[in-house]
């Protein structure tokens, strides 16, 4: 998608703390000034500009104070803004500034310069091919798996559409096109749930040593929460495409103390050491604001991890927390999914924001051990924007760690009502997670 420059656009490179660089950016609006900001680590810019590439591109998002530039630290790099003509996405460049390594001798001699950098003259930017959709109706939550030759998608309860499946299924045998079935993949229920309201959502499938089918799903307790927590169930059949069936009367994870749990899904290490991740859905217990948790004290919503027995319902010693949400995360982490790498780098993959907005993203962490210490990338893979998505999150990764389903708006308009599926190919490079052309 072409994209354009914006006359008033103005922009800056600017430090903060030892690893990781800042872009301010800011723009006139018809009586107001805009502001967003940016951030990447100084190795990306690093390795972009050595290898002669064109630039280091990456998302922007709004934020007030980014209209202060601080001070002139990297005069020698330039930073052009440009807008998407689609819909106002910005998305800057960063590459080597001719001028600016003139200017660098005089900046060690003051004691205080701004810089900001016009874009008029910004050189057209070119992106990424935008995703499209592989299912158009509401198929929030993905998980994936493959069996045989067929890729099976399940998906959360809609409320939108195929209103009375619990849990939705679709097909595809070439990871290209899907086919959603209408068929419930959920058969008999835990006595727990909530059955006139169950809300079931991020259900995640796997395969079990014997053959036979996992399913880890989230639904509405009647043990608290006057129908606002969820807890974490298991099913499991013989078959992928299930009906899956309740094979515990008690839930797997039901911190109802916390606000309940949800969103698991199960990870196999190299060795054949079973766990499952989760959330803590605390952000049910928040003081209010966006997903119930922007309102001061903003409660944590941990990430979760337990060891399993082979049957991945049978638990090993206590969980333990491998992250939470920071001020960067907004109200919330959850959604997590975990992959070994090649090299032994373990990744988490997990969404923060809120779902119902366009600020959800899909991110990572990294650890060389399945239970952390994890540090999270400063630039997530997916925010609105990346590759024409919208909301993208919830994200799975299947267990050949290169293909991920995700969802997302497919307009504006859309935002907080229906997501569609997105399938994507990543790839792992130094430690990081890209999306493959």
């Amino acid at each position: 998608m072409p994209t354009t420059s914006i006359p008033t656009y103005r922009a800056a490179l600017v430090p903060k703390g030892q690893d990781v660089l800042r872009i301010n950016a800011c723009r006139t609006k018809p009586g107001a000034i805009q502001g967003y900001a940016g951030e990447l680590h100084r190795r990306q810019m690093r390795r972009a500009l050595m290898r002669a590439e064109a630039g280091l591109r990456f998302p922007l998002r709004e934020q007030d104070s980014a209209c202060w530039f601080g001070f002139l630290e990297y005069p020698s790099f330039a930073v052009h803004c440009g807008q998407s003509e689609h819909r106002p996405i910005n998305i800057c460049k960063v590459e080597r500034n001719t001028f600016g390594i003139m200017l660098s001798l005089l900046a060690r001699t003051a004691v205080v310069f701004a810089l900001t950098i016009n874009a008029v003259n910004a050189a057209p930017l070119q992106k990424r091919a935008d995703l499209e959709p592989v299912i158009t109706t509401d198929f929030p939550d993905p998980s994936i798996i493959k069996v045989g030759n067929t890729w099976y998608a399940f998906a959360s309860q809609s409320a939108f559409d195929y209103k009375d499946i619990k849990i939705q299924l679709a097909t595809s045998t070439d990871f290209k096109t899907w086919t959603v079935t209408g068929k419930d993949a959920l058969g008999s229920m835990a006595p727990w749930v909530k059955a006139d309201g169950p809300a079931v959502w991020a259900p995640s499938v796997s395969q079990r040593q014997d053959g036979s089918f996992l399913l880890y799903y989230s639904a509405v307790t009647t043990t608290a929460g006057n129908g606002a927590y969820h807890c974490v169930g298991t099913a499991t059949s013989d078959s992928v495409e299930g009906p899956y069936n309740s094979n515990s009367g008690e839930p797997f994870a039901c911190p109802t103390d916390q606000g309940g749990a949800l969103d698991a899904s199960a990870f196999i290490d190299a060795d054949g050491t079973n766990y499952a991740l989760y959330k803590i859905d605390a952000n049910a217990k928040g003081h209010g604001g966006v997903c119930g948790n922007t309102v001061e004290p903003i409660v944590k919503t941990p990430i979760m991890i337990q060891k399993v027995q082979a049957d991945g319902t049978t638990k090993i010693g206590d969980p333990v927390e491998l992250i939470h949400n920071t001020d960067r995360d907004g109200p919330l982490v959850e959604a997590p999914y975990m992959i070994r790498t090649g090299d032994g780098t373990y990744v988490l993959f997990f969404s923060s924001n809120c779902y119902t907005t366009a600020d959800y993203d899909v991110s990572y962490a990294t650890s060389e051990s399945p239970t952390g210490p994890f540090a999270k990338t400063t630039t997530p893979l997916f925010v609105t924007g990346v590759a024409g998505t919208i909301g993208p999150g919830g994200a799975s990764v299947a267990s050949d760690g290169t293909s991920m389903a995700l969802h997302g708006y497919e307009s504006d308009s859309k935002v907080g009502s229906v997501r569609s599926m997105y399938v994507v190919s990543i790839a792992h490079q130094d430690q990081k997670v890209v999306l493959q052309q």
